[in-house]
Parts: structure tokens; sequence; C-alpha cells
């Protein structure tokens, strides 16, 4: 465990000098800061705890860190970072606000306790694990040999297992708990009750490139895709439909745009399900209205591809983190 070096802080162009006290009404102390010395290149992963007060990150450094909420200038706000891993840290989601659990390409899951720095639990998987999704203690992994996996933290080895022909990139929980969601290689959105994990509960084909991303707004009735051509989509994701409704929306939302290296963007709902946010390959952080879906925001500072993003779960906060190492906290 370690303290590294305080935080820089930026506007949405770049690093800047610190301003002067925290400007009124808001949460941070700047608008724009930029979190420095926590990782060495690639920040794959960034994820707010469950009541904002705290943010993780995961590196190809095979680092995690942990962040306090920068609303002073004058405290320090990396609270510890450790190598976590013995390969890239993929993903990283808080269980509680004290507790998290990351995945690797090492092909483990590593079960932390925030409050002392310790590694409560390693659990070894067949293949790496590119995306983990939490709720409760539950956790759900998605890995390279398309296997979708649940985990207990007090167990090494998984409550159950779904099994696919592709890889998988990316799955989450709905905020009930109730459903998981999957999808990757494969570009189909799968979904089950957790009640019964022999039959899907629902699927739907989405864009003809493989899905890196999937993610639920607040209330669980849309869910959000992005592809590896940078496309994103909505769908219904009800549980029960007629079958004349579609569930995907004719619609697409575009204008962040995807390389030729098919990296594993994420994207998200805003806390009020009002915007859909981005990552991109242009470097910025791109936003869209969902209802009129004209985008509203092309975010800047980042100086390589923006690989997650993630919105606090009650201010307008928002954090994306990128492939030069960069790891910025904006209010909007």
């Amino acid at each position: 465990m370690s303290v590294v070096k305080r935080q820089k802080i930026g506007n949405d162009h770049g690093i800047v000098k610190a301003t002067n006290g925290k400007p009124k009404g808001r949460k941070l102390y700047s608008p724009s800061i930029y979190l420095e010395g926590g990782h060495e290149g690639t920040v794959s992963t960034g994820k707010f705890n469950k009541n904002g007060s705290y943010l993780a990150t995961g590196g190809f450094d095979k680092f995690i860190n942990i962040w306090k909420l920068p609303t002073d200038e004058e405290e320090q706000c990396n609270v510890w970072c450790s190598q976590a891993h013995k390969n890239a840290v993929t993903c990283v989601r808080w269980i509680n606000d004290d507790n998290l659990v990351s995945s690797s390409a090492d092909s483990t899951l590593a079960f932390w306790d925030c409050e002392t720095g310790d590694k409560v639990r390693n659990c070894k998987n067949s293949s790496i694990i590119n995306e983990i999704d939490t709720f409760e203690s539950m956790v759900v992994s998605g890995d390279d040999d398309g296997m979708v996996k649940l985990w207990d933290p007090r167990q090494k080895s998984p409550l159950s297992t779904i099994s696919n022909k592709f890889p998988i990139l990316t799955c989450t929980f709905n905020h009930k708990g109730t459903n998981l969601y999957f999808s990757g290689i494969d570009p189909t959105i799968n979904t089950f009750d957790l009640r019964k994990l022999d039959t899907p509960l629902w699927k739907c084909q989405g864009p003809i490139d493989s899905i890196t991303s999937i993610s639920l707004n607040s209330d669980d009735s849309m869910l959000v895709s992005r592809s590896t051509r940078g496309v994103v989509n909505v769908y219904n994701s009800k549980d029960f439909l007629p079958e004349s409704v579609s569930r995907i929306s004719p619609y697409s939302f575009e204008g962040a745009p995807a390389d030729n290296e098919y990296k594993l963007i994420r994207s998200c709902f805003s806390n009020d399900n009002i915007n859909i946010i981005s990552g991109s390959d242009d470097k910025t952080v791109t936003m869209w209205n969902v209802s009129s879906r004209r985008m509203a925001n092309k975010l800047a500072g980042h100086e390589g591809s923006v690989l997650d993003v993630d919105f606090h779960p009650t201010e307008k906060i928002l954090l994306s983190t990128a492939v030069d190492g960069s790891i910025i906290v904006r209010e909007l």
C-alpha cells in the first residue's frame, strides 16, 4: 500500500492551474479534476462506490487505486494503491462502500477490504475475465471462454455457470438484482432470470459488430449497448413484451468513433436517465440526450482513447479513464 502524488486540476481542454476555493454550488473544488500519479499507462476501468464518496480505478499496470471524491483541494484524495493482479486489471466494481471486487487478464477475480487494503479472497478462473458486475454480495463475470459465472465472496468456486460458444465481453445485473444480462463477440443481448438459469428470459440480436458494453438505466426499463464499431443502441429491457414489439430501437447514437483496435470501450446512462455517456477513440467523452437522440456534449481533456465512463450515483459528476493513463472527474 502506498500514497501517490496529489491530483492536478483541469478544464475540459487540458490541465490548468488550481483555482482559489470551491466554486459556489459545486461538489468538486474545480469543474474538472485530473487525478494524477495513480497509474502508469492505460487505465481500463473506473467506478464510483455506492454512495459516491470514493472511486476506484484499475489499469494495465496491474494496480488498483482508490480515490476520495475530490471536494477539497487541500485534502489528499488518493487513499491507497496496490498491485492487485499479475496482469492487467480489466474491471473494478464495488460490493458495498467498504468492499471491492476486481477482475484481471491473469484469469483471477479478487475481493478487497477497502478499509485495510487487504485482499480477502482470490478466485481462479479458466480464462481472461473481461467484465464483472455486482449486486449486493453477488458477482457476475464474463470471460474469453464464453462463460458467465456467478460468484460469492465467501467461496473460491463459482456458484453457477452459463456456457456460450463465443467470448463474453460485457455483463451486468439489473438494479433489482433479479436478472443478469450479457453479450460479446456474438452481438446478442442475453437476459436470464437469476431464479432460472437454464433458459433465457429473452434474447435480442444487436448490431452486426461485437458488443463491448451493456448498461441499464436506473429503473431497468432501458439498456444501452456499445459495439466495436462505436455504434450505441438502446433496447427496451422490460421483462415481457408483445412479440410484435421490437426490443431494439430503430435509431442508433453515433458520433463516438472507434478505430480498428477493437478496444473494450464502455457506455452508461446518467443517473437521471436523461443522457447516455460513452467513451470514444477520438479522445473524448460523448454524451447524447436519450429522448432527442441528439449529441449533447463532447468532453475533451484526455490524450488517448477514453475506455471507461461512470456517472456519480446522485450528483452530476462524471468519471472517465483513458489509454493515456489519465483519470478525469468533472462536474457537469
